[in-house]
């Protein structure tokens, strides 16, 4: 009598015994951020991850810890933003012989660091105050092009034009994030845009920042904005202490 496991039961087993060696990966790469994030929702991010790279064929271990350095950075559904296409088209593709998508991807992601990420944070952190100081206390109330423009523009010498595909993929971003979270006025949509281009596409979704959909259920628009504004004076402060 014989039997067969399932790819279901197989994939389990192995997400099973892997799951104390890749908490322990993630805990080196940012523990302050993984242990605030608590237990359960770190599960959440780890099997996301998992079923990800199950999809794209990308099984090793030292794959699966890289994707999800990738997530850590760009957000747990990079690969439905545009600005990281460059990256997921790599991951996506069919190796015909020797797999080098992981290395490849590594590259690509290495240039993006250096013009928007930088040493330490240094360049996001920049960007992030730049962006943060422009914005006037009313601005989330205003017109949507001119968050999308801010957010564009805090990047300075290093910033970029959009399409108008791209521009109207930013706002539609923006529209399934408000919908999702019940945030039915403009402030929230631009305040969901601003989320969407820091924090990454299907940031409403991401089991990282469980505490959007925490928060917009608590009290909507002004309790999101209040506690993103509260987390934005949090990371200023802890990024800083890098940087000296």
């Amino acid at each position: 009598m014989s039997f067969s496991l399932s790819s279901e039961t197989i994939a389990e087993i192995r997400f099973a015994t892997n799951y104390d060696s890749y908490e322990r990966v993630l805990l080196k790469i940012g523990s302050p951020r993984f242990r605030g994030l608590g237990h359960d929702h770190t599960k959440v991010f780890v099997r996301h991850a998992t079923d990800y790279c199950d999809r794209i064929a990308l099984n090793y271990f030292n794959e699966v810890a890289y994707v999800r350095f990738l997530m850590t950075y760009l957000g747990s559904y990079f690969y439905e933003d545009f600005r990281y296409h460059r990256i997921s088209a790599i991951l996506h593709e069919v190796p015909e012989a020797f797999d080098d998508r992981i290395d490849r991807a590594r590259s690509a992601f290495v240039t993006l660091g250096d013009r928007f990420i930088g040493k330490n944070l240094s360049l996001y952190v920049a960007d992030l105050k730049s962006f943060s100081g422009s914005m006037p206390a009313d601005g989330y109330a205003g017109n949507p092009d001119y968050v999308l423009d801010s957010l564009i523009a805090c990047h300075g010498q290093r910033s970029y034009g959009l399409e108008p595909a791209q521009r109207y993929a930013f706002h539609q971003e923006a529209q399934k994030a408000v919908q999702h979270l019940g945030l039915l006025d403009l402030t929230g949509h631009n305040l969901c845009l601003a989320l969407g281009y820091w924090l990454g596409f299907g940031f409403y979704k991401d089991p990282l920042f469980p505490w959007v959909r925490d928060k917009a259920r608590e009290g909507g628009t002004p309790t999101l904005f209040a506690y993103a504004q509260q987390r934005l004076g949090v990371q200023f402060r802890m990024l800083g202490n890098l940087h000296g």
